[in-house]
C-alpha cells in the first residue's frame, strides 16, 4: 500500500484513501501512512482520508494555501 500511495503522491499532490473494511484501524492507520509517505494528513471524513504532499517539480503557485 505505502508503494501505492507513493506513486499516486508523485502524480497527482491530493489523494483520497478509502479505508474499506478498516473502519476500527482508520484513526491509527491515517496518521500512519502520512507519516510514512512524507504527506500531510489533510482531512478525515468517515472512511476517506486526504493526504497532501507537495510535487518536487512543482513551482509554488501551483500548492494550496490555507
Amino acid at each position: 500500500m505505502i508503494a501505492s500511495m507513493e506513486e499516486a503522491l508523485a502524480r497527482h499532490e491530493l489523494v483520497k484513501v478509502r479505508f474499506v473494511g478498516l473502519k476500527d484501524e482508520r484513526r491509527t492507520l491515517a496518521p500512519e501512512l502520512a507519516e510514512r509517505t512524507s504527506s500531510l494528513l489533510v482531512q478525515t471524513v468517515g472512511n476517506v482520508a486526504v493526504y497532501f504532499r507537495p510535487s518536487e517539480n512543482g513551482s509554488p503557485e501551483e500548492t494550496p494555501t490555507s
